[in-house]
């Protein structure tokens, strides 16, 4: 008797212990579950204008040097510079703004050349509907823009005028018909002469399709990608 309840005894326990253990592995299969489950901004940003005007600072970027947050702001016309903007936030992770102005340009190609011209020659600055809210915390701002008559849209100076960038390397790029930068890079340097301007990306609009590789080297050359 006494050896039955030994063994009856080894068996419960043994028993209690296989319990335990698969118990102890049930949920590795969903572990794995929410490796996705963050999503750019750049896919939120999906709204109306009025959604757009913030920039989404919900992420803890950071620059694969670990010298702080990144922000791309980019204005965009026709959409070309949105959509590589957006291609250098997908690359990056970082935090994605878009510069409106209150009055908005007309969708008519030649009337906007005409307000873009009108605008040069007057200086002016676009009063911007949209502002960043914590500009201090990125320590790298990638700035995006259409070349217009030569230059920069004049919004471009709103912003630089509207922001402090001293102590931040700026990294600006362009599209363009076929004039290149222009010298905008130097502009936005006599503008913040206390930020740190890298060497501006170029991008035609006939190659937009295959800027892919220029934008890489380009981020990886500046340190912002390994």
């Amino acid at each position: 008797m006494i050896k039955k309840n030994g063994k009856l005894v080894a068996v419960l326990l043994m028993v209690f212990i296989m319990a335990f253990a698969l118990a102890g592995c049930g949920n590795t299969e969903t572990a794995g579950q929410n490796d996705n489950s963050q999503t750019s901004v750049a896919e939120k940003d999906t709204g109306s204008d009025e959604t757009k005007q913030q920039a989404d600072t919900s992420n803890d970027n950071t620059s694969s040097q670990g010298e702080g947050k990144i922000l791309v702001a980019y204005f965009s016309h026709s959409g070309n510079t949105k959509g590589i903007a957006e291609d250098i936030q997908e690359k990056t992770g970082a935090d994605i703004f878009e510069i409106t102005t209150v009055n908005k340009y007309s969708s008519d190609y030649n009337t906007v050349l005409d307000e873009a011209k009108a605008e040069q020659s007057d200086n002016a600055r676009p009063e911007l509907s949209s502002k960043v809210e914590d500009m201090e915390q990125y320590q790298t701002v990638i700035i995006g823009f259409p070349i217009w008559w030569g230059d920069m849209p004049m919004a471009l100076y709103s912003f630089l005028d509207e922001y402090e960038l001293s102590g931040k390397t700026v990294l600006p790029f362009c599209t363009h018909g076929g004039s290149g930068l222009c010298g905008t890079d130097k502009n936005i340097q006599q503008e913040e002469k206390d930020a740190k301007v890298a060497d501006g990306l170029a991008i035609s609009d006939s190659s937009l399709n295959d800027a892919g590789e220029d934008i890489d080297k380009w981020l990886k050359d500046n340190g912002v990608v390994k």
